[in-house]
């Protein structure tokens, strides 16, 4: 009786520190996002969102290019233009560190926050800082390679055909080769 007894108030301990673990504090969330470059990787990431719409653009007015005289074509441009401005805006530092410090707060815990400074500060941290980034790039470039000739294709034939009143019952067409 008395082993049960402690077992079970080991176990109701551990489900309560897990359950009420203790919430990082704002300063080690700021330290933290400052400590993983989190800034510096928003950039990053703006640059290949901008990069990504400035290519899937291209690719998709080259499919219809025919089909656009001067005048559309230039209206595309702009558009295009206006899109990456409202992106440069709305994914600025200023309006994401909110939310990235709110996200951090909420879903890790004061130790987890530690233990990622801890890590982050290394050698071996550092590296992975650095890397991270990379690996997304040349991630995204693969998939823009294997992935988006078929999507601009589909986009286009959905441009074609709206309603998908040629298409209607017909199989897929093939995507075409998978490496």
């Amino acid at each position: 009786m008395w082993m049960r007894t402690v077992t079970l108030f080991a176990a109701a301990a551990g489900l309560s520190t897990a359950v009420w673990a203790a919430a990082p504090s704002d300063a080690a969330v700021n330290e933290l996002l400052e400590v993983a470059r989190l800034r510096e990787q928003t950039s990053n990431m703006l640059k290949n969102m901008e990069k990504e719409i400035t290519a899937n653009t291209e690719m998709l007015a080259g499919v219809r290019a025919a089909k656009l005289d001067a005048d559309k074509r230039q209206r595309v441009q702009a558009t295009q233009q206006k899109m990456l401005q409202v992106l440069r805006e709305e994914m600025a530092w200023e309006k994401v560190q909110p939310i990235y410090h709110q996200v951090y707060k909420e879903t890790f815990t004061a130790e987890e926050i530690a233990g990622m400074l801890d890590f982050y500060r290394t050698p071996v941290g550092q590296s992975v800082l650095q890397k991270v980034p990379k690996v997304t790039e040349r991630a995204m470039q693969i998939s823009r390679e294997r992935l988006m000739p078929q999507v601009i294709q589909r986009i286009g034939e959905l441009l074609d055909d709206p309603d998908g009143a040629s298409t209607q019952g017909a199989a897929p067409a093939p995507s075409g080769k998978r490496k």
